[in-house]
C-alpha cells in the first residue's frame, strides 16, 4: 500500500534550508504543477514524494532509520 505523505511549510523548511517565505513559494508553485496535470491539492500542503522528485532530493528510508535506532537501543 502506497501512503501518501503531506509536507507542510516546517518541512519544506527543513528539506530545503530556505525561509518561509520561499517554502510557501515552492509549495505554491508545485500545487500548480499538479493542478495542472489534474491532481486535487491541499493549500499550504504539498506531496512531499513529488517535491522530493522535483527538487532532487533523495527519497527517505524509513526502515533504515527504524532498524538503526532498533539497533542503537540494543548495543546500549
Amino acid at each position: 500500500m502506497i501512503m501518501l505523505e503531506f509536507a507542510d511549510v516546517n518541512r519544506v523548511i527543513e528539506l530545503l534550508g530556505c525561509s518561509q517565505a520561499m517554502a510557501y513559494k515552492a509549495i505554491r508553485t508545485l500545487n500548480s504543477e499538479l493542478k495542472e496535470k489534474g491532481f486535487l491539492t491541499i493549500q499550504g500542503k504539498v506531496n512531499e514524494n513529488y517535491l522530493r522528485e522535483r527538487y532532487g532530493l533523495e527519497k527517505r528510508k524509513t526502515s533504515d532509520t527504524t532498524d538503526q535506532s532498533k539497533s542503537d537501543v540494543q548495543n546500549k
